[in-house]
This record gives structure tokens, sequence and C-alpha cells, in this order.
């Protein structure tokens, strides 16, 4: 059976919004992340695959890169990470700078990235289906299968999905190599879906739809999807020594969103979709960076023959996501010069310049999280106050807002 570790934030699922002329309505962006492990079959046949790779360099072989990739797994636990996140924009009060226009540049540069960090509650148990008598790093048994990450809007009860992406294991020949030798693991880009018209670009956090700027593929180029993954354990050695929430790598994926690539359903729903395949030419618009070492097991006794054991796993995966876009300073720019039009920015900014800048109720709102196990996964939702919800007359859910022009 396919299981399957979820995990939810959420920021008050019951909110109330409400806009000018509107009644007030329930709204949320909710974001769900899970941790996939394979079912029976799939796990046989990675079982299979992953023994012949072990088979390859022989017992005596296997033992000692084992051993070796132990204590550098040992020698990296204690690596600092100089990358931070960068915290949500939300309702600043814009630097009253000299220039109009440098104050409107300045401005939709600010709001051309969106942060927000996903975080477990508790561990998942296991990363493998059974004990070891091998050592804490043997990878016999591995059932962890990668993860998922999507995002929805939800007003009154109608869903509209923003993005999903979806991560697997490489279980390729280096995939099974790096598990074998190196005891690290490898993921790829299975899937991803986008709607930027969605999305949480541009990062104005405005509760009135007639005051926010929405997406354009015309004014804002490079638009990107971005994930950090970390993948953090806590276990215990043959000495008893406890090690807590250590960090054992990340990964930083990055899908550029090609206008080129937009799909349209039957709904006339406008996205972006990818999904991998050998040769595939959209391939360049995913990257993968990074790895992470395997989950250490803990040392759990010894038997009458003083064997020892070493158990199953515990681990947590904690995402960032980002999303990023930039200023098309082409469609700004006066025909003929490199001089920006200001018939052009103007209305934007007067609409920025419109803004209340005091503190709206989302600021005060936090972020609700649930986790649990279900539908074969571990799964984490998180759910947050709709302060760019796409809401019009407080009942009808909006799918044209920033949508292409026709």
């Amino acid at each position: 059976m396919k299981r399957i570790f979820v995990l939810m934030t959420a920021g008050m699922l019951s909110c109330l919004v409400a806009f000018a002329q509107s009644k007030p309505v329930k709204a949320s962006r909710v974001y769900t992340v899970a941790v996939q492990e394979r079912d029976d079959m799939d796990q046989s046949s990675f079982s299979s695959d992953l023994a012949q790779e072990m088979d390859r360099f022989g017992k005596r072989g296997f033992m000692d890169l084992f051993f070796e990739s132990y204590r550098n797994f040992g020698a990296n636990l204690f690596v600092e990470t100089s990358a931070k996140a960068v915290g949500v924009l939300t309702n600043y009060a814009v630097e009253e700078l000299r220039s109009p226009r440098a104050q409107w540049e300045k401005t939709v540069t600010q709001e051309s990235r969106f942060t927000k960090e996903l975080k477990m509650l508790a561990e998942i148990h296991h990363f493998y289906n059974q004990v070891s008598t091998l050592g804490p790093m043997d990878p016999t048994g591995m059932v962890f299968d990668g993860f998922s990450l999507g995002q929805e809007i939800n007003v009154e009860g109608q869903k509209q999905t923003v993005f999903y992406i979806n991560c697997k294991l490489r279980t390729d020949s280096l995939g099974l190599r790096s598990m074998v030798a190196d005891s690290r693991f490898l993921l790829y880009v299975d899937e991803v879906y986008f709607n930027p018209w969605l999305c949480d670009l541009p990062n104005d956090s405005l509760d009135d739809p007639a005051l926010r700027i929405p997406f354009d593929f015309d004014r804002r180029k490079n638009l990107r999807l971005g994930i950090k993954a970390t993948v953090t354990s806590t276990y215990m050695n043959q000495i008893l020594q406890v090690f807590r929430d250590q960090e054992l790598g990340t990964f930083d994926i990055q899908v550029k969103i090609d206008p080129a690539r937009i799909q349209t359903d039957s709904t006339g729903n406008r996205y972006f979709y990818y999904k991998y395949a050998p040769g595939n030419p959209d391939n360049r618009l995913v990257s993968v960076q990074g790895d992470s070492f395997i989950v250490p097991r803990s040392y759990v006794a010894s038997k009458e023959n003083h064997e020892d054991l070493w158990g199953m796993g515990q681990y947590k995966v904690s995402l960032a996501v980002t999303e990023t876009c930039e200023i098309n300073k082409d469609f700004y720019t006066k025909a003929g010069s490199d001089e920006l039009d200001k018939a052009v920015w103007e209305p934007e900014w007067k609409l920025i310049k419109n803004r209340p800048r005091e503190t709206t109720l989302w600021e005060d709102l936090v972020d609700a999280v649930t986790q649990g196990w279900g539908d074969g996964q571990w799964i984490v939702k998180t759910t947050t106050p709709a302060s760019t919800a796409l809401i019009q007359q407080g009942k009808t859910f909006i799918t044209s807002v920033g949508s292409p022009k026709k």
C-alpha cells in the first residue's frame, strides 16, 4: 500500500474577508505537502535494483564504501548553510524617494518576489521498512519515494489549483550508485502545474481587487517557481549520543514558467504544464541542484548473539516555496529610446499610491498547520488567509483576474 505523509499550514480556515460593496466571505490559500512512500510492487522492484547495485561492489567493497560514507556524513553534519529564506513582504510603507518613477520601480521590484516557508510538526516514521544489522547507513528497505507540493485557493468552498509540483526519488543508475557508494539520494521533477494568474505575484497583499495589479507576461518576465527542500533527522548512535534535527541535505528546485508553453483546458482555464520524459525539450525549463544523505538509523539494541540492530529512520522534510519575476523594461520603454514611458508606468504608480498603508487583518493572523497520515502518504497542510484572494462582490470566484490579453 502506498503511504503518503502530508504537512499542512493553515491561517484560520474560517477567516472572514470583506470588500467594498460585498458581503464577508470565507477565504484561504492552502499549501499541501505530501511525502510519498512506495507501494509493495514498486518496493519489490526498487529493492531488487538496489541489491544488484550493491552486489556490483562485492560484499567487501560495499562495506568499505559504506563506512567511508558514514565518516563523511559525520564530518558534514556541522557545516553551516548561509542560505536564508526571504520573508514575505506584506503591506510595507513605500519609501518616499524623490522621483515617482524611482518609487514605482523600487516598489514593483520588491513585489516581484514571494516566499512561503512550510515546516513539519513532527518527524515521519519510517525511512526504511525494516531494521538492519549492517549499520546506521544501510539503504536496504528504503521506502521514501519523494514529495509533492501543491497550493490552492479556497473561496466559499470553491477551490482552484494555483500550482502543483511532484518530485520523485531518482532510481536510475546514477541515483542507485549515489545511494550505495555515497549514502546520498537524488531527486528529479516529475510533474509541474502552474497558473500564473492565480499565483502570489505581484506580492502586494491587497484585499481589494480594484487596487490589485494582476500578473501580466507583457509587463513582467522570467517568471519562476522555486522550491528549497531541507531534510533533517533525529537519531541516536551506538554510544547513546543523541543528535537532534541534524540537517542531512538540501535540494534547490527551479522551474521556469515559459509563456510559450501555456495551455488552455476545456473551461478556458490557462496554465503551464510540464511532465518529465527522456528527451523532452521542456526538460531545460526544470533543474534540481543538491542531494541529501539517506536517513541514519538509530541504534536500537543488541541481540542475544551480540549482533547490533539499527532502526528504521525518522526524518522531516521542510520546504520554502518562492515565486519570482522581473520587470520587463522593454514594455515600459519609449519606442526608439531607452527612456521609460511615463504614460505606461504612471497608471501603475497611481494604483500603488492609493493603497492603504496601515496594518491589515492578514498580518495579525497566524498560519494553522496540521499533519497526519492519509491516502497512503504523510500529509502536511498549511492554510493561510487569502490576502490576495480573487473575490468579487463577496461571492463570485474569479479565474480571470489578471488573465492574459485576448
